[in-house]
């Protein structure tokens, strides 16, 4: 594929001034690649995002994700409910 036919992403450019790690920052390109057009929202799981990574850890997911979150660039809401805290 060449350069002018591959998929690509656009990102802000306040995205570089925003003080994020490099992982931060490719989490952010991830989920932006695989976001809904319309909506924006993305439903990656925690375990092919630390792929993406090359993390071994979703705890590490989670901080890159509260990092975004902090900066004000991502929502983040909960999948599912777990057994225990059924909100249905």
């Amino acid at each position: 594929m060449s350069p002018t036919t591959a998929p690509f992403v656009m990102v802000p450019a306040s995205i570089l001034d925003a003080g994020l790690t490099p992982q931060a920052i490719t989490l952010y390109l991830a989920l932006r690649r695989h976001a809904d057009n319309r909506s924006g929202e993305t439903w990656l799981g925690r375990e092919r995002l630390a792929g993406y990574l090359g993390l071994r850890k979703t705890a590490s997911v989670d901080r890159y994700t509260r990092e975004l979150a902090d900066a004000g660039l991502i929502g983040v809401s909960d999948r599912w409910c777990s057994k225990v805290d059924r909100r249905d």
